[in-house]
């Protein structure tokens, strides 16, 4: 079989040559990684047995190898003149004494030259013949003993001969319609997939065309889709190494062997990111770049009405300049609030399996686990994992944990080219992803420019049929964007797609962010009573009624989502039908007429009532998340005064609540001014619910997070006093949230009087012997980077504080800050030998029942039995948070870790740190839907 080793591109073909040198030449290669390689991709030393066996025939003596490769052949002659003089070039530095490699290394007695390209074998005339030549005339000059060059022809039957090295790069090499092939390339079990997969790829690319907030409110009920709007995002990697293009960076990333006998091995990647900042909308439209990939050489007429999604969607990637993988990986997105419900359902079930029944219920197949096991074996795989923040239950999202990393020890044990994409909110994560096997990248907010651009492509797509409506929406988005008034609201592609539905009806713009989304749905409910039909004298009758049910619905889906096998965001029509009769019979309906009434409600909502569409067969939901979120905050400040403030003092420290949280913070600021101290004096009282609180101070993260959501921007009085509160932070040990909180006073700077208040926060906290030492670092290597009225004096105080650090703590935990204040968050992990030590100090302590004893033995015990799994597989925090679930007494034992923390000297940082994270996590952990019990009376 000729392969196509075009598609390897330059890096993966300088692997395969080292990789086929290595099985040729044998152990004698040593091989060089990425990078400048001083004219070698790997060089052998002493005798090998080529090229002919027999001590007579053997090379012996210092051989280099070079790889050359043509991303864009042509002719055979022409390609044929490119090589020779590609080698050429290599030989005339080689033969100059004063190039570098020359004088840094030395004269090869062998070269061997591989390409990509094809030569002909015609006698003299052939580039075989001709590329010989050339070497032959510096062999002398040079000393070299032999020579050999391996082109396209002779690489083809080296792969041909050695299968696992073919294994490796058949996603890349396997030429025409891959799917087609897979009996002959595979065999075994997985040779029986090839329709079932080929079925399996069309059927979700049609599926996955669509944008989650798509039909509601459109004129024509024409919904967008990918190819219309699909863009790529910038991220951020460890705060400061920029990504420009994520989808772009995982293709590349992807287009590599991954597998862990592979040398180049490599890691998977997280996504984190905020609510409606697009990380699913992200990773679909890379799994649609997947899917067209493994599909581009089938014939279209197979692909049915795929067919179509097939060629827009190409057509759209590239107009976004996003090249196809070179690596075909097969993709498969697993939402993983499903899997959860399913775990917790069935408790024995595995992720293989689980993928199995997804790709069965989609392709309409009967597929077994040890099937998919045997194309994950021979078959590089793009995983996409969606949403660990919506597995919101303790227990259940720890069995998710546990379930992951089996299947990734599942996948090493077939040497699997397994490439996992993983995505989850920052709030309540907590490095459930290990930083040893995932690199961890935060999508960022869009800039003005980018948002504008954004916004643009959205007024072409719903109006390019009337170009003066279109031309006045995209000026109206361009002043928004530039307002800072405004402009903080359109960071989130959700943001903008919102504010340009509308400013497609007014000049103005929200000035909060629970004004844009309550904005949004009172335009949208007025659009759909403008379209003719029953439906709209359904709205336009009972508006009241229909805002109730959305709340409620809304509510109920985030209230049961904590609780074990409901992560699901879906309620069953007929749980819609019981709440709308009872709203009906509340408001004094007849049973009858409100039976009625519920009827035809729950009829719309099976196609679509506002916000409220099909979801799952047979349930309705919210299409994004953020507006569920939105609603059930509108309910949470539905109600007498004292009852608002309880519910929102309640739900406060759960990160599963946050966005709803604040959403209902920001409608308390809006419309409820008379609260706005009651809800800012929360940040204070939540703080001392328990000792365990006290302790993890939940209220200074909410702090940073009410400064980042902005609902106090316009009110300085409260701006003052939630950034004062967020400066309790520094009593923590230094950690990503300092980088956070760092970010979100640089805006408050021009307020003179609360740049007084935290310059004199962050003295305070130089001049201190404790965490806040430490801490301060953090933000003031931050801020001394910035260009503004805090520059000069950060970078005053940063030298002061690293002085007095320094002659604190040792060498390793100093350069731990170092990395911190650098930006590399996930990289900072706790030296497991020191906590194991500290660990073996409180079970000695516990043991010997002495007062300074802070542990129970039995949980210490346990906590120290983990160290040498936990710390070999790179799993230390998951496992010490498993440990403290499956605990008889979690908050005990949670309220110890913290209180350990607490004790820790300055030098323990990073152990202190790691302790009071997951007490910390724990608490938010806990449910806490109790606090709207009121609400849901009934349901």
């Amino acid at each position: 079989m000729d392969y196509d080793l075009q598609r390897l591109g330059t890096r993966e073909f300088e692997h395969l040559t080292q990789s086929i040198a290595i099985k040729v030449f044998g152990s004698a290669v040593k091989v060089f990684g990425d990078g400048p390689d001083g004219g070698r991709e790997a060089t052998f030393r002493g005798a090998v047995d080529y090229p002919q066996p027999g001590t007579a025939g053997k090379w012996n003596g210092y051989g280099v190898i070079q790889a050359k490769f043509r991303s864009r052949p042509t002719t055979t002659s022409q390609d044929s003149n490119w090589f020779i003089g590609q080698i050429r070039a290599e030989l005339e530095l080689w033969k100059d004494k004063k190039s570098q490699r020359v004088k840094k290394g030395e004269l090869p007695d062998y070269l061997l030259f591989t390409t990509n390209v094809y030569l002909s074998s015609i006698p003299e005339a052939g580039g075989i013949d001709k590329a010989d030549a050339v070497i032959a005339e510096y062999a002398n000059e040079i000393g070299l003993k032999g020579w050999d060059v391996w082109s396209g022809d002779q690489l083809n039957r080296y792969l041909g001969i050695f299968a696992n090295i073919r294994r490796n790069y058949m996603g890349f090499i396997t030429p025409g319609d891959v799917l087609a092939q897979i009996v002959d390339l595979l065999g075994g079990n997985a040779a029986d997939l090839n329709e079932s997969l080929a079925l399996h790829a069309a059927k979700d690319l049609g599926a996955s065309r669509w944008v989650r907030l798509n039909q509601a409110g459109s004129p024509t009920n024409d919904r967008l889709t990918l190819s219309d709007i699909g863009v790529d995002l910038p991220a951020v990697h460890n705060r400061r190494q920029k990504v420009p293009r994520m989808i772009e960076h995982i293709i590349d990333h992807g287009d590599q062997v991954l597998r862990p006998s592979s040398s180049t091995g490599g890691k998977h990647l997280v996504i984190v990111a905020g609510p409606g900042q697009g990380k699913t909308t992200l990773t679909q439209l890379l799994c649609q770049t997947y899917r067209v990939a493994l599909l581009a050489d089938r014939p279209t007429h197979t692909l049915g009405p795929a067919g179509t999604v097939f060629a827009s969607t190409k057509e759209r990637l590239a107009a976004l300049e996003i090249q196809l993988p070179k690596c075909r990986r097969w993709p498969i997105t697993i939402g993983l609030s499903e899997f959860g419900d399913a775990v917790a359902e069935k408790p024995d079930l595995d992720l293989l399996r689980f993928v199995a029944q997804q790709f069965n219920k989609r392709a309409g197949t009967d597929v077994t686990p040890w099937q998919l096991k045997s194309w994950l074996r021979e078959w590089p795989w793009l995983l996409v994992l969606d949403g660990l923040d919506e597995v919101a239950h303790p227990t259940v999202r720890d069995d998710v944990d546990q379930r992951i990393q089996e299947f990734l020890t599942e996948a090493a044990s077939v040497d699997a080219d397994l490439l996992v994409v993983a995505t989850t909110r920052p709030q309540g994560y907590n490095d459930e992803f290990s930083p040893e096997f995932f690199d961890h990248y935060v999508l960022r907010h869009l800039t003005s420019q980018e948002a504008m651009r954004y916004g643009h492509e959205l007024a072409h797509v719903r109006h390019h049929d009337d170009p003066d409506h279109e031309s006045v929406i995209v000026q109206r988005v361009d002043q928004a964007a530039s307002d800072e008034n405004t402009a903080y609201l359109m960071r989130t592609p959700l943001q903008i797609t919102i504010m340009t539905l509308l400013l497609e009806q007014r000049a103005g713009v929200p000035p909060t962010r629970f004004r844009l989304f309550d904005s949004y749905y009172d335009t949208i409910y007025r659009r759909e009573i403008a379209k003719p039909g029953v439906d709209a004298d359904l709205l336009n009758e009972h508006k009241n009624d229909i805002d109730a049910l959305h709340e409620k619905v809304a509510l109920l889906l985030q209230a049961n989502a904590e609780r074990s096998g409901d992560a699901e965001a879906a309620l069953p029509v007929t749980e819609l039908e019981e709440l709308a009769v009872r709203r009906m019979q509340d408001e004094g309906a007849a049973a009858e007429q409100a039976k009625k009434l519920a009827s035809r409600i729950v009829d719309a909502a099976t196609r679509r009532l506002v916000l409220l569409a099909p979801v799952i067969r047979d349930h309705v939901g919210y299409d994004v998340r953020s507006l569920q979120e939105f609603m059930a905050a509108r309910a949470i400040t539905t109600g007498p005064d004292s009852e608002v403030a309880q519910r929102l003092e309640l739900l406060a420290p759960a990160n599963h609540w946050r966005n709803t949280w604040l959403l209902a913070v920001g409608r308390v600021f809006a419309d409820r001014e008379h609260l706005r101290q009651d809800v800012v004096g929360i940040l204070d009282s939540i703080d001392l619910n328990s000792e365990l609180s006290r302790l993890v101070t939940p209220g200074a993260l909410l702090a940073v997070d009410l400064l980042e959501d902005g609902v106090a921007r316009r009110t300085p009085r409260f701006q003052r006093q939630i950034a004062k509160r967020a400066l309790a932070a520094l009593n923590y040990p230094p950690s990503s949230i300092h980088g956070f909180l760092a970010e979100q006073l640089i805006p408050t700077f021009e307020d003179s009087e609360l740049l007084g208040m935290v310059r004199l926060e962050l003295e305070r906290a130089v001049n201190s012997t404790d965490w806040r030492l430490a801490s301060s670092i953090v933000l003031l290597s931050r801020w001394q980077q910035t260009s503004n009225n805090m520059t000069a004096w950060a970078r005053t105080q940063l030298r002061a504080a690293e002085e007095k650090l320094t002659a604190s703590i040792d060498g390793a935990a100093a350069a731990a800050i170092k990395l911190l204040t650098a930006g590399a968050e996930w990289t900072i992990s706790a030296d497991p030998e020191r906590l194991f030590e500290l660990l073996g100090q409180e079970i000695k302590a516990a043991e010997d029942n002495t007062e300074h004893a802070i542990l129970s033995f039995e949980f210490g015990s346990r906590l120290a039995n983990i160290s040498q799994s936990a710390t070999k597989d790179g799993w230390l925090v998951s496992t010490i948070r498993g440990v403290l679930q499956d605990s008889t007494s979690p908050h005990q034992d949670a309220l110890d870790l913290a209180r350990l923390s607490e004790k820790l000297m300055i030098r323990d940082w990073p152990v202190a740190a790691l302790l009071r994270d997951v007490a910390r996590q724990w608490l938010s952990q806990q449910p806490v839907a109790i606090a709207v019990a009121d609400l849901l009376e009934g349901t």
